[in-house]
């Protein structure tokens, strides 16, 4: 009797040792080490916001970077007569690329705004690209110059500086623009 004692004993040890030893621990979960955006979106969830935004559970905060920006500014060059562009004509551009029209009008391409909705998130908007283009005519040997922004949903035609700026299509790192001068109307205002 002593014996099956003995080894109900050991059982009852057993199963509460393997118990204990198998159960989770609180705090036993190794925290990821999260040091970007996109390493926090495939664990968490995004905030649709503008720019979209991700938090951890240990209080870090990260948020999409969106832009090719430029850190030097576009200054004109006044190219040979020959190797300006027409209006009415479609034109690329990549970021901090500018070109000079017929009449000494110059255009470059500061930054594209990237605001679309990313791979397998459900979002409010689809978001767009949107060019931001730095628009300068010489006057008098001074160039004042204009920001103007384009998008690929919204605001894909814009009329600036009696020109009309159209968006046809972007990437990430180009725009393809047509500029025509705006029409006048016997009011005086400039038809889109």
């Amino acid at each position: 009797m002593n014996m099956k004692l003995l080894v109900a004993a050991i059982v009852v040890i057993v199963v509460l040792v393997g118990g204990f030893a198998l159960s989770p621990k609180k705090g036993s979960d190794v925290p990821l080490l999260i040091t970007s955006f996109d390493e926090c979106a495939a664990k968490y969830p995004v905030l649709e916001s503008y720019p979209e935004q991700c938090n951890t559970p240990d209080g870090k905060h990260f948020v999409r970077e969106i832009s090719v920006a430029t850190s030097t500014p576009i200054t004109p060059v006044t190219p040979p007569t020959s190797s300006r562009k027409e209006f009415g004509r479609a034109v690329s551009l990549s970021v901090n690329d500018q070109v000079t029209f017929a009449d000494g009008l110059v255009v470059g391409l500061r930054k594209i705004d990237d605001s679309r909705c990313p791979a397998n998130v459900q979002c409010v908007w689809q978001g767009e690209l949107a060019p931001t283009l730095a628009i300068s005519q010489s006057q008098d040997d001074s160039t004042r110059t204009e920001e103007i922004r384009l998008g690929t949903v919204n605001n894909n035609t814009v009329t600036a500086k009696g020109y009309q700026f159209v968006l046809q299509g972007a990437t990430e790192t180009t725009a393809t623009i047509v500029v025509t001068k705006a029409t006048v109307t016997s009011t005086g205002g400039a038809i889109r």
